[in-house]
């Protein structure tokens, strides 16, 4: 399995590192962010989509 590396904002680092910890997995830190915001705006469709599911799914798996 092929490993890719990602560039993000040093802002952007500093965000996910004071949303959780070293040793988190990226899904903890998204899970965080999307529990912490109503809705994430973004300019892909898709990922507004996808995000959009992911919470309906959380949502739904809180509430049974």
């Amino acid at each position: 399995m092929q490993t890719k590396k990602i560039r993000i904002k040093k802002e952007t680092y500093d965000r996910l590192e004071k949303k959780g910890k070293f040793g988190d997995t990226i899904d903890d830190i998204i899970n965080r962010i999307i529990d912490s915001v109503d809705r994430i705006e973004t300019k892909n469709i898709k990922m507004t989509q996808m995000t959009n599911t992911i919470m309906n799914l959380k949502t739904t798996k809180k509430h049974q």
